[in-house]
């Protein structure tokens, strides 16, 4: 009976101990557990900004350098688009009418350039034009840049931020009270429903990317050049008969 006792004792002093004792697993997972729902409240938090909000803190932090002659910008973190949409936003070609994705789109949100992300248009300024292409009444103030076709008959859109092509805009039709129709071609253009966060913006002009840009490109020529030399056969060594005939000489 004492020696059950005393076993009795000593597993319960163990259970004890090994309970107030620091579990190194359980740590861990309590601190992946924390970090997980810190970055679910950024989240939760950045959903909870409308887009107009969203873009109005965007702007506030970056804002949008003037585009007046339309420049089409290039960056490496530019978005990758198909055959098709790099035609209709790098070489200003137009798609047929009624077979765009948006041309009958309805839903609430915004529209952001494809190629950038740059929001260029709200859904609640978007009307039924029957034209075939999507068409809105008005822009995001200073996100569209207006420059004048060559045959000065239209007038084409662009957007401001990367200088991709859009499609043209016209006035005095009398759709709507505004008076203006932004027809617009839906390969320059990607969808964001109102309850979705809007992407982060691509900034052509950001001179710190390009800086980094230009460094990772002269760091890669520098490997590829150090790799040329390594593998360049060096001149054949001397042979000792060579050597030895020299030193008769």
């Amino acid at each position: 009976m004492l020696r059950l006792g005393i076993c009795a004792l000593a597993l319960s002093c163990s259970s004890l101990l090994w309970n107030n004792a620091d579990d190194p697993a359980k740590s861990t997972q309590a601190e992946k557990n924390d970090a997980q729902k810190t970055v679910g409240k950024s989240e939760e938090t950045k959903r909870q900004l409308t887009h107009d909000e969203q873009i109005a803190e965007w702007l506030k932090k970056n804002p949008v350098v003037e585009n007046p002659k339309g420049k089409l910008k290039q960056s490496n973190a530019l978005n990758a688009l198909n055959r098709f949409q790099s035609q209709v936003l790098n070489s200003k070609a137009t798609e047929r009418a009624f077979t765009g994705e948006y041309w009958n789109h309805h839903s609430d949100g915004t529209y952001i350039c494809r190629r950038c992300n740059a929001p260029l248009y709200r859904s609640k300024d978007k009307f039924d034009s029957q034209c075939g292409w999507p068409s809105f009444d008005d822009e995001l103030p200073g996100l569209v840049t207006r420059i004048p076709d060559k045959d000065g008959l239209r007038i084409e859109i662009v957007c401001t931020n990367c200088g991709g092509h859009l499609g043209h805009v016209f006035s005095g039709e009398q759709f709507t009270k505004k008076n203006t129709r932004h027809c617009v071609n839906s390969a320059s253009i990607k969808f964001i429903a109102s309850e979705d966060p809007l992407p982060e913006v691509v900034n052509p002009d950001d001179k710190t990317k390009k800086r980094v840009d230009k460094e990772k490109s002269d760091k890669d020529k520098s490997i590829k050049e150090e790799s040329a030399t390594l593998e360049k056969p060096s001149e054949k060594p001397a042979s000792d008969e060579g050597l030895k005939s020299s030193d008769k000489k």
